[in-house]
């Protein structure tokens, strides 16, 4: 029952990251539906929904310390918003994110350097923040 619990936390918190990055099945990055999270309403209500994923995941990390994944998508989130607002302040415009079989834009307005480390490190944080988060709380059990 405990693997349940691990594989099920994990479903939820990156299964919410997966959807958000390519949920739709559409080759432009346009149509994400992270592109909607740019909306000041729509992003409340993620807010909304991802804290209350986090709420089940303190109430929950007292009996399993490997329930940090549920922490996994207001982290995104938050990672989101901040590397958006470094792509407004250099390109003047949101941040694309561009997984491998999108056709991102092309031309000034396209995908460039920033955006790929800005795509990196918006996928990369909340998956090495959940073990670190759980690292801390076991005292160095689980990752050495």
């Amino acid at each position: 029952m405990e693997n349940f619990n691990l594989w099920f936390g994990g479903l939820i918190g990156f299964g919410y990251i997966y959807y958000m990055i390519a949920g739709r099945f559409s080759l432009k990055p346009k149509d994400q539906p992270f592109n909607n999270l740019f909306e000041n309403s729509f992003f409340v209500k993620n807010l909304g929904l991802t804290v209350s994923i986090a709420i089940i995941g303190l109430w929950r990390i007292s009996d399993d310390t490997r329930e940090t994944l549920y922490f996994a998508p207001i982290i995104f989130l938050v990672t989101l918003r901040i590397a958006d607002l470094i792509s407004l302040f250099i390109n003047d415009r949101h941040v694309i994110i561009a997984t491998r079989w999108d056709n991102p834009p092309k031309g000034k307005k396209g995908i460039n350097w920033i955006d790929r480390v800005l795509s990196f490190l918006i996928i990369f944080i909340p998956m090495i923040s959940c073990g670190l988060i759980m690292n801390k709380l076991n005292f160095g059990v689980f990752i050495k």
